[in-house]
């Protein structure tokens, strides 16, 4: 199946991340860099945004599953973000 990779490079935002005392009173600096492979089984319509996979939304989700609650490890959000993109997005590979 073809594919198409999508790279999101340095997404700044603040979370709550962070297991020492200091860390959960205040958010900490988030640069995220993610890549995607996503299935191309249609024909891109220049016209039509719904053709392809809105790097927008996926943003959106990013931030919002990054921003949503204290997390104490980045390995756990990444994770989460992760289990969020795949059963949102279902073109994601």
């Amino acid at each position: 199946m073809p594919t198409r990779r999508i790279i999101l490079s340095g997404l700044a935002l603040d979370a709550r991340i962070g297991i020492l005392e200091h860390e959960r009173r205040a958010t900490q600096p988030l640069h995220v860099d993610a890549e995607f492979d996503v299935d191309i089984q249609r024909s891109v319509d220049d016209h039509d945004i719904h053709s392809v996979l809105d790097y927008r939304r996926l943003r959106e989700a990013i931030v919002e599953e990054c921003t949503q609650a204290h997390v104490n490890l980045i390995e756990t959000l990444s994770e989460q973000v992760a289990a969020r993109l795949l059963a949102d997005f279902q073109e994601i590979r």
